[in-house]
């Protein structure tokens, strides 16, 4: 599931792959499994992989930067 999360914040434009910030709700509304996909940005959140802000998620700091 996390990786269907991080995945859903990188975009194609151009041929190359940019992050974008993506709605908290387009990422967890309407998934069978809406909790969990909840608990796991958070845990994200915490890791500082993605950041939630208010209704928003965006990719975190990368490893090594």
């Amino acid at each position: 599931m996390a990786r269907d999360l991080l995945l859903r914040l990188i975009d194609v434009r151009d041929g190359e792959e940019v992050a974008r910030s993506a709605p908290l709700d387009e990422l967890v509304e309407g998934r069978p499994d809406e909790e969990e996909a909840q608990r796991v940005l958070e845990v994200l959140d915490r890791a500082s992989l993605v950041r939630l802000n208010v209704g928003t998620v965006t990719l975190g700091k990368a490893a090594g930067a």
